[in-house]
């Protein structure tokens, strides 16, 4: 196993909390991640993110260390996350200009401890598969695994880690070390790293004299481009050229303290989160062994061709040699040689052969995945495609007897109002009827008075008339009383046509 490199640098998390744009802020993206940073200052912490988290060795916590900035130029051991969020809130209320919703306060800084000042622990931890299970060596069928680094010295760890700290705060934070909120140690994972929390805050060059501690974000200064920061040819300066210089700057500045590492840049990691990254690990892992698999193969089989090169010059060799005899031996020889040969061969073919059917098997695995995928997702399309069907057809049946209850209700309402219509007319014709008969029999009676007075016998044409009058109007009665009757009782069965 060749000797480690160590490499000293920085990661800048890109995705920092944001600003709500309220009095809140990210008061608690901020507390959830000094819970994970600090969690060794609670023991439920610790068990949480242990559970969350499969590299954190929760036995190991007792070796992680929390400091809060203690406004003094220096750093003091923080006793819960509370210190470090009421500090950040102190520098938060000093910013004079609005913060927008949105806007980057806060910075999360991690680094690691180079692997020149570990030692590697191989075989710690399992190398899973995403489903959970044990992840196996496709070649062997052995439980892969991958090593944990811990630190050589803890006291050596902390001083470099104390130098790390102010190197950020001299270098990379616009407001130095007094934007720095606190920082913790961790030295129960895979290896050991700090975390840094920081606001891109520093003086306002630019407040009334009234407020000299007045502070001003300067987010894009530092890590992106402004108007104000040039270079030696007076175009602004971009966001990664800044963070290479930053990193540039941190090799020579700890080069120079002392510590072993590279002067040149180490591999660029991929701003995956750990578990992401972690799973990548494992597949290049796997890879790694099948292609290893594969290459001993080639080996093996370039390795029997030259020994049957050897051989058959070899038997060249003895063969030229024994001249003398080679009519007598000459078919044996060559019998032989040409069973080494295809003995070699045979061997060969079968590790071939082998390796081709552990690649199919592999294929054969993949194609079923993949035949499974289609099948459960061909089978949830058509699921959702009749449950569709069924909605609609629901849909449409509720649509249809909706309608039909409003033309029956309509219908019924103007039954009802012809009904009343006429009942009303009914009820005025026959009041006008009766109106009519009183008359005529009160003009009958002032005829007949009118007639006894004098002494006057009236015709029998006007009695017949009156007697008529009379007849109709009973007819009349006769006629309509039915019909109301009818209508009260069932106004359903009336015709409205009608």
């Amino acid at each position: 196993m060749s000797a480690p490199t160590g490499h000293a640098a920085f990661h800048l998390f890109r995705d920092s909390p944001k600003h709500t744009g309220t009095k809140a802020g990210t008061k608690s993206q901020r507390r959830a991640l000094l819970k994970e940073s600090m969690r060794h200052l609670d023991p439920k912490d610790v068990a949480r993110h242990a559970k969350k988290n499969a590299s954190i060795v929760a036995t190991d916590a007792h070796l992680n260390s929390a400091f809060v900035n203690d406004g003094s130029g220096g750093f003091r051991i923080a006793r819960s996350v509370t210190d470090v969020l009421a500090y950040g809130d102190a520098r938060e209320a000093r910013v004079r200009r609005k913060i927008a919703e949105g806007q980057t306060t806060v910075n999360l800084f991690v680094v690691h401890l180079p692997k020149t000042l570990c030692v590697e622990i191989e075989d710690f931890y399992p190398r899973v598969n995403p489903d959970g299970t044990q992840r196996l060596d496709p070649i062997t069928g052995e439980p892969m695994s991958r090593s944990r680094w811990v630190a050589r010295d803890h006291d050596e760890a902390m001083r470099y880690f104390s130098d790390a700290v102010a190197f950020l705060g001299e270098s990379v934070i616009p407001g130095k070390q007094d934007a720095i909120h606190g920082w913790a140690t961790n030295f129960d994972e895979t290896t050991p790293h700090i975390q840094l929390m920081a606001d891109p805050f520093a003086r306002d060059t630019k407040a009334p004299a009234d407020k000299p501690d007045a502070l001003r974000t300067e987010q894009n200064q530092a890590y992106g481009s402004h108007r104000e920061i040039h270079d030696d040819n007076g175009n602004q300066i971009g966001g990664k050229a800044k963070l290479r210089a930053y990193q540039a700057a941190m090799r020579a500045h700890m080069i120079v303290r002392g510590w072993p590492v590279e002067a040149a840049a180490g591999p660029r990691r991929t701003g995956q989160p750990k578990s992401e990254f972690q799973a990548t690990q494992d597949e290049r892992a796997e890879a790694v062994a099948l292609f290893g698999a594969a290459a001993d193969a080639e080996a093996r089989a370039t390795a029997a061709q030259a020994d049957a090169l050897r051989i058959h010059e070899a038997a060249v060799d003895i063969a030229a040699d024994a001249e003398a005899d080679r009519y007598v031996s000459e078919y044996e020889h060559r019998q032989a040689i040409e069973e080494d040969r295809e003995e070699l061969y045979g061997e060969l073919g079968a590790e071939y052969a082998l390796l081709q059917q552990k690649r199919q098997q592999v294929d054969d695995v993949l194609a079923l995945e993949r035949k499974v995928l289609n099948r459960e997702r061909t089978a949830e399309k058509a699921e959702h495609d009749r449950a569709l069907d069924i909605l609609r057809t629901q849909t449409d049946a509720a649509n249809q007897r909706e309608r039909e209850a409003d033309a029956r209700a309509r219908a019924a309402e103007r039954r009802e109002q012809v009904a009343a219509h006429l009942e009303a007319e009914a009820r005025s014709t026959v009041l006008g009827a009766r109106e009519v008969f009183n008359a005529a029999q009160a003009l009958g009676r002032e005829l007949d008075k009118l007639a006894q007075e004098a002494r006057v016998r009236l015709p029998a044409s006007s009695i017949a008339k009156i007697r008529t009058a009379q007849a109709n109007h009973d007819g009349a009665v006769r006629r309509v009383l039915p019909r109301i009757s009818t209508i009260q009782s069932r106004p359903d069965s009336y015709d409205v046509e009608r």
